[in-house]
């Protein structure tokens, strides 16, 4: 399915004010691309922090200052003391990276630009999920994710239930 671009001029991010006193988790100082979106543009989309490629390719720009992020959210701080929310999940040993981290780079960049890119807020949730996927997240880290993201994307989390435990396939089985 080919989609359009309906911005004409330099795609804006958008303006809305984080919520919360702590700063960005994560910072990348490369750019990062992810291949696999499986989206077919009509034409391809340029911004500061974002460039969607024709086929679908999925560039965060890192630019010089560094591209930063506060991972999967909603987090917020408790006073000053700590940060709570949704979290991260595992670390895994062979990146020293959350298991969550390129997806929520990903989802983030994606939302940063979500007024001007030619693609759905649906579609973008649906890639988030699917970037679980692709890095194989264990059953506890996609169990403690899954729960608080069936709230934002509604059934997007249907496909994924294929790759969860038995136990966290009951879990969000409870929770329709």
């Amino acid at each position: 399915m080919a989609l359009t671009n309906a911005s004409a001029s330099a795609p804006q991010p958008r303006t809305r004010q984080r919520s919360g006193n702590f700063p960005y988790l994560y910072v990348i100082h490369e750019d990062y691309t992810y291949k696999e979106s499986g989206w077919r543009l009509a034409q391809p989309f340029e911004a500061e922090w974002l460039r969607i490629g024709l086929s679908g390719e999925i560039t965060i720009k890192a630019n010089q200052q560094g591209y930063a992020w506060d991972g999967c959210t909603p987090k917020r701080s408790l006073l000053n003391l700590a940060i709570i929310g949704v979290p991260d999940g595992h670390v895994d040993y062979r990146t020293g990276l959350p298991y969550t981290y390129h997806a929520s780079l990903v989802h983030d960049a994606l939302y940063q630009y979500l007024d001007t890119i030619p693609v759905t807020k649906s579609q973008v949730d649906q890639l988030f999920l699917v970037c679980w996927q692709v890095i194989s997240l264990r059953s506890i880290v996609c169990c403690s994710l899954t729960v608080p993201c069936r709230m934002v994307v509604g059934a997007s989390v249907l496909p994924v239930r294929q790759f969860l435990s038995l136990g966290t396939r009951f879990l969000i089985a409870l929770l329709d």
